[in-house]
């Protein structure tokens, strides 16, 4: 039995095609009459055969462009899966043994930032694809007008397949309830298509992705995700390199606190050589000038400890 093209699965066009006029002509029996090409029904027949047949073929070619990209999600989140616990740790080992000198190597900082910004970019880009192919919910609509299409023009074979097109002479007989039908027919074929060009732009519309969202998530999981998986010489060496810095900033910040100090000792110092001029030059020597220069001296005192205190930490 001659089969439509979207029957046999063939997806090189979406017009229709002789094809599909020979077989719905054999399977209404009307490939018996020449004189039906020269008809009033032959523009409806026409009509029929593209309003069923032109959109069956497009909504399977559809389908099956909708179901590639699905399952090249699919084979892009399996080779994630599989492919990056696996380069994480071969990453982050063979930084880790390329890195000696941790305290010294800067550049061990920038290593890991390139791992987390590549981890973060990955998982972005794997977000937004899941995302965009969950909020497109094409396929079933697809499904849904291909599967109505085809059911109404199974329903119109199946009424008319059993010679209601001719007398009992096999003479073409066209009746007005065959007229009248096809064109309920088409009418009814354009409505299932235009409520699936309604759902069709009603998913399209609702494809917005919060970029912010994504990316602050992304780096999130990328950064667990790295710490989880990296090997245990990075996590080491990492370590070794978090201290150092540390080390180095408290360092720093040793160093800024013994300048202020000795600049405060030498203000003390101006004032107390200032204080014991004064106390030369008096007669008797005022007690407000001998207590000033104790206090002084005692706070002299207390920076000197201080200072050999923090100068044996660097």
């Amino acid at each position: 039995m001659k089969r439509y093209p979207f029957e046999k699965k063939i997806f090189k066009r979406v017009e229709v095609s002789s094809d599909d006029f020979d077989v719905l002509d054999i399977r209404l029996g009307l490939s018996s009459s020449a004189s039906l090409r020269n008809s009033n029904i032959k523009n409806k027949v026409d009509s029929f055969v593209n309003t069923y047949n032109g959109n069956i073929n497009w909504y399977m070619k559809a389908i099956f462009w909708e179901r590639f990209w699905k399952r090249i999600y699919m084979l892009i989140t399996i080779v994630l899966i599989f492919s990056l616990p696996i380069a994480i740790f071969q990453f982050t080992n063979v930084i880790s043994y390329l890195n000696d000198d941790v305290a010294a190597n800067r550049g061990f900082e920038y290593y890991s930032s390139y791992v987390l910004a590549i981890l973060t970019s990955v998982f972005a880009f794997h977000n937004v694809l899941n995302a965009w192919l969950a909020k497109r919910r094409l396929l079933s609509i697809f499904h849904e007008a291909s599967s109505n299409l085809k059911a109404k023009l199974y329903a119109f074979e199946d009424k008319w397949n059993n010679g209601g097109v001719y007398d009992s002479t096999n003479r073409l007989l066209v009746t007005f309830e065959f007229d009248r039908d096809i064109e309920e027919s088409i009418a009814l074929g354009r409505s299932i298509v235009n409520n699936e060009r309604k759902k069709f732009y009603e998913s399209i519309e609702s494809t917005e992705i919060n970029l912010s969202n994504i990316l602050t998530s992304s780096f999130n999981s990328a950064s667990s995700l790295l710490t989880s998986l990296q090997s245990r010489m990075f996590k080491r060496k990492l370590s070794q390199f978090d201290e150092a810095v540390n080390f180095n900033t408290k360092r720093q910040q040793l160093r800024k606190e013994i300048g202020e100090l000795k600049k405060e000792y030498m203000g003390l110092k101006k004032l107390k050589e200032t204080t014991q001029a004064n106390m030369a030059t008096s007669n008797p020597i005022p007690d407000n000038l001998i207590n000033m220069l104790s206090i002084i001296q005692t706070k002299m005192n207390n920076i000197q400890i201080i200072l050999i205190e923090k100068e044996s930490k660097i």
